[in-house]
């Protein structure tokens, strides 16, 4: 298998270098392939970017094409889990189907945000003859998601009978799934608006009664139908019609009460990094506090009035913080509001109006005041340097080559000279070694050349420092008293200074010896048992720590995710084994799961009793990743291995099960990856290899980066042994 070894700072930085044009070559037309699996795949142009569209369910593949007679049901859309593998296709939706994540079942399939349909007036083999989805699930678009899926006849014919299965984004939220015939079945009927105010809302709300209509609920009064929107589908936008338009029908500011104080905000405009609060004060004890936010570049042309920001599908923006206070405060970051508004053509605002709003004990929301409302600037965005797994839109030229340096001067003009590397593929990985190997921070250049000559520079700073390591660590009981000594051997130490400690099982130890070159011995009073952790901490703030056992001879080591930034290196489930080399590999003699910790990896738990002197191999396993291999010699005290560095993206079949996947990471993982992409936050998948609660381009990169390697294997039984070791590289991302 092949090694790609990072430089492990004392925070692991991982960079992200995207070139602003497409990779090598003008991009052809995608085209459609038979994978090793027997499925149909699509290459999107670059060497990696390979899509499954289409599960040809065992029936075999052929020059691009499922082979057979019935199109199998694709991977489940974006959105939920619904199938479509049975039901009876009608004229007006499909029928029968399971519901979706957030859904329920009625007369038809339907969620907060989404209906499913299928277009009875033609049928289908592929998914190719449908409107394709656009692989963003956090944002339908509704006029192009459909897949194709088999249907039944009442009597359970499938033949013929596949159909294209929409899924249609409804503009504002679904009612209460159900509701046929003469009577209304809507729900949420309390608090109900007076008939003045529904007749408002519907004739301000005109789609309201055509979209209820359409989902079997004609037999609906509009008090009926704006009790249901209001109180549940999407009470946000209600409001904001009965304290506008409507204001005077449902009652004006004399029904809602004044409870403003004031409102401010801390600075007047936002940029990138930065974070701004909000302080609103009523003038009694509220229940409830509510910022609504509003785009000053959306204007409604008549009133000059600002309209809702959407962020997320067509839902007011209006955090609250239940709450029984008279003063509340918020603070939203940069990132949580430069972002588009679906109420706007997607475009990112520049000016922000945001409205406080009190509810009283009895939920009343308080009428509009001016001392309640604050303006934001919001500065430009700066262009993304991720990309999504996704082909962007052809540019106008291609990226041909590229050169890194530590100095502008020194990068490539022209593909023609020697370090100029070709751009064959997007993103683009890189392992670059440093030149100047002296700890501090560090300015590292990229430049892409076009296919025009045109240069894009770009650079990135990262603070360089060279870990220190423990080699070998000793500890053992003083022969008199209560004591515990340490002697720790390593590099990279340093002079001992005011700031240099070491700590024995959580406690400060008294330093005997620090020659600032490789050796350190310090002791505690007392003698605590068991598995012990040692951590020095060096006069610059650098920390290295690893575990010994007092009376034993054993091995320590840390294993860190290759993706993971320090104190993300937690893991359970870790499957360790230790082979003996000298006398036979075929059963190991340590088989253990260990829980790593999250600051430096170290396992926990870890103390195999070994013999001084003998040759050993310790294979490592975490879930996600791939199995990494270490020989070593068993050393007096306690041999403490290398940082072994475990290669993520590993995450077909195995879920958070060690040993349940195939031991390669190729196309399945990938697929697996594309199936869970998430751009929202706070998603826990097996594709999120640096723990950031997504799945997105950072995940990706870590995936190709060791694309087609495999689990290492235990070496034949030998006489000798050789530690790993790691260089001073550093991968581009």
């Amino acid at each position: 298998m092949k090694k790609i070894f990072l430089i492990i700072f004392s925070l692991i930085v991982m960079f992200s270098f995207v070139s602003p044009v497409n990779a090598g070559h003008e991009c052809p037309n995608a085209f459609n392939f038979c994978g090793s699996d027997g499925n149909l795949w699509q290459d999107r142009c670059d060497p990696y970017d390979h899509v499954q569209i289409q599960d040809c369910g065992g029936r075999g593949c052929s020059n691009g094409q499922c082979v057979g007679s019935t199109a199998p049901p694709p991977p489940p859309p974006p959105g939920g889990t619904s199938t479509c593998t049975t039901g009876v296709c009608n004229t007006v939706s499909c029928r029968s189907l399971e519901p979706s994540e957030t859904g329920t079942v009625g007369g038809d399939v339907c969620d907060a945000n989404h209906i499913w349909q299928a277009d009875c007036s033609k049928t289908c083999s592929t998914n190719a003859e449908c409107p394709q989805n656009t692989d963003q699930p956090d944002y339908i678009n509704a006029s192009t998601s459909a897949w194709c899926y088999e249907f039944k006849d009442d009597d359970g014919d499938t033949t013929n009978n596949n159909r294209c299965l929409q899924l249609r984004f409804d503009g504002f939220g679904n009612p209460s799934c159900g509701g046929t015939g003469g009577s209304c079945t809507l729900g949420r009927q309390s608090p109900t608006v007076t008939d003045a105010c529904a007749s408002c809302i519907v004739g301000q709300r005109s789609d309201l009664r055509t979209f209820y209509n359409d989902n079997g609920h004609s037999a609906c009064s509009s008090v009926q139908i704006v009790n249901d929107w209001c109180n549940g589908v999407d009470p946000n936008s209600c409001n904001s019609v009965k304290s506008g338009a409507c204001a005077s029908s449902c009652g004006g500011t004399g029904t809602r009460p004044a409870l403003c104080q004031s409102m401010s905000i801390s600075q007047s405009s936002i940029s990138s990094g930065q974070t701004v609060t909000i302080t609103s004060t009523a003038n009694t004890t509220v229940s409830k506090f509510m910022y609504a936010f509003y785009n000053n570049d959306h204007r409604d042309p008549s009133t000059t009035t600002p309209q809702p920001i959407y962020y997320e599908g067509s839902t007011h923006y209006t955090p609250t913080d239940t709450r029984t206070a008279t003063s509340d405060t918020q603070t939203f970051s940069y990132e949580e509001l430069a972002r588009p508004d679906h109420n706007f053509s997607d475009q990112v605002p520049s000016s922000i109006q945001i409205n406080g709003y009190f509810f009283d004990s009895a939920g009343n929301q308080s009428a509009a005041d001016a001392n309640c409302v604050v303006q934001l600037a919001v500065a430009a965005p700066a262009p993304s340097a991720s990309i999504a797994p996704t082909e962007p839109p052809p540019p106008p030229e291609g990226t041909v080559c590229y050169s890194v340096a530590e100095s502008e001067a020194a990068l490539a003009t022209d593909c023609s000279q020697s370090n100029a590397l070709s751009y064959n593929e997007h993103p683009k990985l890189t392992t670059y070694t440093l030149q100047d190997q002296t700890p501090g921070v560090k300015r590292i250049y990229v430049r892409f050349i076009g296919t025009k000559g045109t240069l894009s520079t770009h650079f990135k700073d990262i603070t360089y420092q060279i870990p220190a390591q423990i080699s070998n660590l000793v500890c053992h009981y003083g022969t008199t008293g209560s004591k515990t000594e340490a002697t720790i051997k390593g590099t990279n130490f340093g002079a001992q200074g005011t700031n240099s400690k070491v700590t024995i099982s959580g406690q400060n130890a008294t330093i005997t010896t620090w020659d600032g070159i490789d050796t350190i011995v310090a002791s505690i009073n007392s003698k605590p048992e068991g598995q012990l952790t040692v951590e020095v901490t060096t006069n610059d703030g650098r920390t290295v720590s690893s575990t010994c056992t007092v009376g034993l001879t054993t091995v320590s080591f840390n294993a860190k995710n290759q993706c993971k930034q320090t104190g993300k290196f937690d893991a359970s489930d870790v499957s360790v084994k230790i082979y003996d080399l000298i006398s036979s590999v075929t059963k190991p003699i340590v088989d253990q799961k260990v829980s790593l910790e999250a600051k430096e990896g170290a396992a926990q738990g870890f103390n195999p009793q070994l013999e001084i002197g003998k040759d050993y191999a310790i294979s490592v396993d975490a879930p996600q990743t791939l199995t990494e291999v270490v020989q070593f010699k068993a050393e007096e005290g306690t041999t403490v291995l290398p940082d072994i560095i475990l290669p993520p993206g590993d995450i077909s079949g195995r879920g958070a099960t060690v040993g349940a996947s195939d031991g390669v990471i190729n196309s399945v993982d990938y697929s697996e990856m594309v199936r869970q992409w998430n751009l929202v936050q706070d998603v826990t998948r097996t594709g999120d290899l640096n723990a950031d609660k997504r799945v997105n381009s950072v995940d990706y990169s870590c995936m190709v980066l060791n694309f087609n390697d495999s689990d290492e294997k235990i070496p034949e039984a030998t006489s000798s042994a050789q530690l790993t070791s790691s260089d001073n590289s550093s991968s581009l991302f």
